[in-house]
């Protein structure tokens, strides 16, 4: 949803739709003014997965996968609360269960589990475009819809159901919205397998972002929890 109030509609909405049917529902509502991850794009995001696993990649992903995992485990009964829910996945992280559940998940689906402990097995472009800022100030906003319809430009997503995907390219984000960038600084760089599809992309993902001379104000990761 674009606008706050109306997410909170919606959520609403849900979990009342779950009350009426016997279960106990939450809605998380959280910041999607940008991606929440640095890496946009099928192969990319998984290889993204595994290093947060790993306990490295984007900090705002684990927090979220916490905080939504931490919901699910009270949920199924498996937790007192989320207090206690949290604590527990995040042991099962520090021992490494993670990556052996994911390696559990690619087996049972007739993946290569491999790919989990050499992500350079997974899908690569032939071709990667860095992006530079075009010029100096703070990332003030980004649209974050803009950067996936960038990514779907590279081929990342469908335009239509028959459309074919391209596993292998997407945008591998460098900054956030807060951070200060000079003028040629490296911005993201795109992956793709089309030139031509690679400059439009480039264009659309630009005009995503807006140069301040001021840093923005922080922003929340999660505006409410509605139970």
């Amino acid at each position: 949803m674009s606008e706050l109030e109306r997410a909170r509609e919606l959520a609403r909405t849900m979990v009342a739709i779950g009350k009426e049917m016997g279960r106990q529902t939450v809605a998380v509502i959280t910041n999607m003014d940008e991606p929440l991850g640095m890496k946009v794009g099928n192969a990319l995001e998984v290889r993204e997965a595994i290093a947060v696993l790993a306990g490295q990649g984007s900090e705002a992903l684990l927090e979220l996968c916490l905080t939504l995992g931490s919901q699910m485990l009270y949920l199924a009964g498996a937790a007192a609360d989320a207090t206690e829910g949290r604590r527990q996945l995040e042991e099962l992280l520090a021992k490494g269960q993670g990556l052996l559940k994911l390696k559990e998940f690619i087996s049972a689906q007739g993946g290569e589990a491999a790919v989990v402990d050499n992500p350079d097995l997974l899908p690569q472009a032939e071709q990667k475009l860095l992006v530079t800022a075009p010029g100096s100030g703070y990332i003030s906003k980004v649209q974050a819809r803009q950067v996936g319809e960038a990514a779907m430009l590279l081929g990342a997503g469908r335009l239509s159901k028959d459309s074919p995907i391209d596993l292998a390219v997407g945008i591998e984000l460098k900054k956030r919205r807060g951070d200060y960038l000079e003028a040629g600084e490296p911005l993201a760089i795109l992956h793709g397998n089309d030139p031509a599809r690679l400059a439009m992309a480039r264009e659309k993902f630009l005009a995503a972002y807006t140069l301040a001379e001021t840093p923005p104000q922080p922003q929340p990761l999660v505006y409410e929890i509605i139970t």
